[in-house]
């Protein structure tokens, strides 16, 4: 896999994550290395974008590890580490994170 490519709709340096299966859906992307509270970004159908997230691509540069969290009440637990380059069209497949993401860290 080339580097500089884009790759299923997600541009090189930027975690990608899709509302829908298959890439598809709305898409919200990431570049800053920092926490990202979904709770707290515009969805663009109304509401947050915190647990609307089914699948995601991690095209940043190589080795760069992106972060998801879930909001348990009281603190982010992360549930899945993704390093570049990295994709997964379905998370609630095998995972059981469908719908689940609350937070992002980019690297």
């Amino acid at each position: 896999m080339a580097p500089l490519a884009t790759y299923y709709g997600c541009e090189y340096l930027y975690l990608c994550m899709f509302a829908d299966s298959g890439f598809s859906g709305y898409r919200i992307r990431f570049y800053d290395c920092i926490f990202v509270d979904l709770g707290g970004v515009n969805y663009p159908l109304g509401g947050k974008w915190n647990d609307r997230v089914t699948s995601y691509v991690n095209n940043q540069s190589p080795g760069t590890v992106g972060r998801a969290y879930n909001w348990n009440g009281s603190s982010f637990v992360q549930l899945f580490a993704t390093e570049a380059l990295d994709w997964n069209g379905n998370i609630g497949i095998g995972w059981n994170y469908n719908d689940m993401i609350d937070g992002v860290r980019a690297c």
